[in-house]
């Protein structure tokens, strides 16, 4: 949200006096049918100037809310990043332990494999001595 094209009304202030001029409602609102009253007129300026202010004071505290916003959401992203981190040396520990897991658990299939030949061979050399 930007306020940097608003619409002031300092800058369309002839338009509104020409506006009641044209169509005579001018002495409803204080203004004669020439020239508007000056206190009106001071009055009119007087509220476009607060209303300026204000408006000027919204774009000032909105443009803080956007710097504490990006802060805040820095901050939440530092925090994402380093628990990120966090479970990746986690992740990479475990990953790494299975491996380990799955080396020793083949070299114990092979040890395994490796004593019942040679269960099969005594036994077979005892069948062979019975004979």
């Amino acid at each position: 949200m930007s306020f940097s094209t608003s619409f002031y009304l300092s800058d369309h202030l002839p338009k509104f006096f020409d506006q009641y001029r044209s169509n005579g409602s001018g002495s409803s609102f204080g203004l004669d049918s020439q020239n508007p009253s000056p206190r009106m007129g001071h009055q009119i300026i007087a509220n476009i100037k607060v209303m300026n202010h204000q408006r000027s004071e919204v774009e000032k505290v909105w443009e803080e809310h956007q710097v504490e916003i990006s802060h805040l959401l820095e901050e939440k992203l530092a925090k994402i990043d380093y628990l990120l981190k966090e479970k990746s040396v986690k992740v990479e520990g475990l990953q790494e332990m299975v491996q380990n897991t799955e080396l020793i658990l083949a070299k114990v299939k092979e040890e395994l494999a490796s004593e019942i030949e040679r269960r099969k061979k005594i036994k077979a050399e005892m069948v062979e001595k019975e004979q």
